[in-house]
C-alpha cells in the first residue's frame, strides 16, 4: 500500500520598526523568537536602517549591545 505524506508549513512574516539605543531599524523574517535581549531571526531576514540593508539566511540581534551575528549566506549593502 502506498502512502501519501503531505507536508504543510506556515510562514509567519514579522516586520517591525524597532527603536533601539543603537538607532532605528526595520526587520522582516519568516520567524522571530526572543531569548532575553537576543532576537533570533530565521528565514529570508532583511534588516534596514538609514545606513545599510542586510539580507541573510538567519540573524541573531542583541538589543543590549547592538551586535548582529549572521548565520548562512549574508549580504550587506551600504546606503
Amino acid at each position: 500500500m502506498k502512502r501519501l505524506a503531505l507536508i504543510s508549513s506556515v510562514t509567519v512574516f514579522a516586520f517591525a520598526q524597532t527603536p533601539t539605543r543603537h538607532g532605528t531599524f526595520s526587520f522582516s523574517a519568516a520567524t522571530v523568537t526572543t531569548d532575553g535581549a537576543v532576537r533570533h531571526l530565521f528565514g529570508g531576514v532583511v534588516i534596514e536602517s538609514e545606513g545599510f540593508r542586510l539580507k541573510a539566511d538567519n540573524v541573531d540581534y542583541n538589543d543590549d549591545t547592538g551586535e548582529l551575528v549572521t548565520h548562512g549566506d549574508a549580504h550587506i549593502t551600504l546606503k
